[in-house]
């Protein structure tokens, strides 16, 4: 896969992302941030309305920005997961964003993790998201 920008970032539905609710999309996501965090400055992934099942835990680089549509986009741990770390995980790393999104860690369902885990990260932010069902 070879990721592109589009005007204003990239659509996460452009690159096998379903967002359907049932389908997990860890792997697909993962891969896009692995591209991005191979060119070198990061990345701007937009996710439109839908439920994303996220199966592994996502591991963020410098750079990495996650936009949503509101609450109407969720990033929703899968059941049994029971991640290390969380749903979304990142140290040391620089310029991480996550913004107008709804994180779940769907903790009936887990064993334990968190939902978000940025350890040392600088210049980095977390806005307007909705994060429940965590520990």
């Amino acid at each position: 896969m070879s990721v592109t920008y589009g005007s204003w970032g990239s659509n996460v539905k452009d690159y096998g992302v379903k967002g359907d609710g049932s389908t997990d999309d860890a792997s697909a996501i993962q891969t896009m941030i692995n591209e991005f965090n191979s060119l070198g400055n990061g990345g701007l992934l937009l996710f439109p309305p839908g439920i994303y099942i996220i199966g592994t835990e996502l591991t963020l680089y410098n750079g990495i920005v996650f936009v949503g549509a509101g609450h109407e986009t969720v990033l929703k741990l899968k059941d049994s997961t029971n991640p290390t770390h969380g749903l979304i995980y990142a140290t040391g790393k620089a310029r991480i964003g996550l913004f107008d999104l709804t994180l779940d860690g769907n903790a009936a369902n887990q064993s334990g993790g968190s939902v978000i885990k940025l350890t040392s990260c600088a210049n980095s932010a977390v806005k307007t998201c909705r994060i429940k069902g965590g520990y």
